[in-house]
């Protein structure tokens, strides 16, 4: 099977979050510094280039080298822009299975499925609520332990 790429609809999520997590900058540089001072126009200048760089290249990037795929024996998971990491869950180590929504994300119609193995997690984010179902029919389920 090929790798699949996050819907385009998560780089969206992660632009929305950055604006909003970069607010937090800008309103405290324009409440500390007057507004005509060198330092402000400084430090002006060094948020708007490092959000534009933000939005405009690294999460474009980040989003264009994800990457999964699942077949009968383990779901790999490809991601990072400046250290590439590759991620195997071996089916046969699977715990259980979440399917989870940031507020953000259900607003838009995606959502995430975190594996659960022995000794970590492993997460495929941006993931449309179709594709996450189709995801999850294809998983085998842990069988129920049953007491004695």
């Amino acid at each position: 099977m090929d790798y699949i790429r996050p819907d385009r609809r998560l780089l969206y999520v992660w632009q929305l979050r950055t604006a909003a997590v970069s607010l937090v900058p800008a309103v405290g540089v324009s409440l500390f510094f007057p507004p005509p001072s060198a330092l402000w126009l400084g430090l002006s200048a060094l948020w708007v280039i490092g959000f534009g760089a933000m939005l405009a290249i690294y999460l474009p990037m980040r989003h264009a080298s994800t990457s999964y795929r699942v077949d009968d024996r383990a779901v790999e998971i490809n991601r990072g822009v400046f250290y590439l990491t590759s991620q195997s869950v071996l089916l046969r180590n699977l715990e259980y299975v979440t399917l989870q929504s940031a507020p953000d994300e259900r607003l838009i119609g995606l959502c995430s499925v975190s594996l659960f193995v022995v000794g970590g997690r492993a997460r495929l984010c941006g993931l449309s609520a179709d594709t996450a179902r189709r995801l999850l029919a294809r998983l085998p389920l842990p069988a129920e332990e049953t007491a004695p």
